[in-house]
């Protein structure tokens, strides 16, 4: 299953004193083999002759190069990427587009076949910067547009006619996921909406939003 995700995904948001969350996966570890294929720090670009995948590793100076991967992570779990759900994928803020590791070619002799890499387009357009709209999470900075059902998507700040009810992520907080810590918002005074962006390791992200 391909997972491209440099655009909005949906999620539930509700007004201060109730949340929504994504889904709850266990942990995917980070791979740590320096000859691993696709490495942190190497670069790729698109395959443009025969073989396995849809990127083909180059290197950074190369003029087919498009982005650099910032973290690999590996699992034994076929498609993760997309079990997990784009908002509890582990990848650093600066990360445009995440592709699991089968979409990238067959894998080298005791390498993991399943997992995915975060990756940082070479030049602009880069998604997942604050409010332009993509990326693999919602971070400060970032927009979210509500619909009458308690929906949102992220959508690029400067879409000011996409939707009537928009919101603008002013923090994400991490705290204790209990039933009791659920009645408590997390988020300071003057916040209008929140909603949760994973739990895991008995803890929740929780980002706290102001209407626009």
């Amino acid at each position: 299953m391909r997972v491209r995700w440099s655009t909005a995904a949906v999620m539930g948001i509700v007004a201060m004193g109730a949340t929504a969350c994504a889904s709850d996966a266990g942990p995917v570890v980070a791979g740590t083999t320096p000859a691993a294929q696709f490495a942190v720090g190497s670069c790729i670009g698109p395959r443009t002759g025969p073989g396995v995948g849809d990127y083909r590793e180059v290197a950074c100076a190369d003029p087919a190069a498009t982005g650099s991967i910032l973290s690999r992570s590996v699992s034994s779990t076929p498609g993760v990427a997309a079990q997990l759900g784009r908002l509890s994928i582990a990848c650093p803020d600066a990360t445009d587009v995440v592709v699991e590791l089968s979409e990238l070619g067959p894998p080298l002799d005791g390498d993991s076949p399943a997992g995915y890499v975060c990756i940082r387009n070479l030049k602009a357009p880069h998604p997942g910067d604050p409010g332009n709209g993509g990326g693999p999470a919602i971070v400060v900075g970032d927009c979210v547009a509500a619909s009458s059902g308690g929906d949102v998507q992220e959508i690029r700040c400067a879409d000011r006619a996409k939707a009537k009810t928009r919101y603008r992520v002013v923090t994400v907080e991490t705290v204790k996921d209990s039933p009791a810590a659920a009645l408590v918002s997390p988020c300071a005074a003057g916040t209008d909406a929140s909603f949760v962006l994973s739990r895991h390791g008995g803890e929740r992200r929780v980002a706290c939003a102001k209407r626009l």
